[in-house]
């Protein structure tokens, strides 16, 4: 079964749609099974150059602005873990920096995840391909079995 879940977060509600379904499978397994959910947020390094207003032009961020970005999501994810831990269910957090779907491909084999839950705006057509999608590219080049919830509201 899935003693290990994965779940990318980007800080918005929308994707945070998907722990309910985490939820209902944690709390089904839970008296019979060691589980553990770890939330996941993947932060950028790279900031717009403020001087050109640019945002094409990406320059990193200074170490103490990283520091700073992964401090507000680590405090966000455990925000978010609390409700999950108040029903009993295991939880641990963890931020990375970089590319946002290889990074969560990195981190489902770091935590040895059984499987990886997001959500997914739901874009179609033009948006969708103007707009990328991360769930897209997360099932694509992970070997690690992936469900995607359309986010309500997406």
């Amino acid at each position: 079964m899935y003693e290990r879940i994965l779940v990318p977060l980007d800080g918005s509600k929308l994707a945070e749609t998907v722990l309910t379904n985490v939820e209902d499978i944690m709390v089904k397994m839970a008296p019979e099974t060691e589980s553990e959910v770890t939330l996941l947020e993947v932060v950028s390094g790279l900031t717009y150059n403020a001087l050109t207003r640019d945002r094409r032009a990406q320059v990193p961020l200074e170490e103490h602005e990283l520091e700073e970005v992964k401090a507000e999501a680590m405090a966000y994810l455990n925000q978010t873990a609390a409700p999950l831990k108040a029903k009993g269910i295991k939880v641990t957090t963890m931020v990375a920096v970089g590319d946002v779907a290889e990074e969560i491909v990195k981190a489902a084999h770091e935590v040895k995840a059984n499987i990886i839950a997001m959500s997914t705006h739901g874009f179609s057509g033009i948006k969708r391909w103007a707009l990328g999608s991360i769930a897209d590219r997360v099932v694509k080049i992970s070997d690690i079995p992936t469900m995607v919830i359309r986010a309500k509201g997406g």
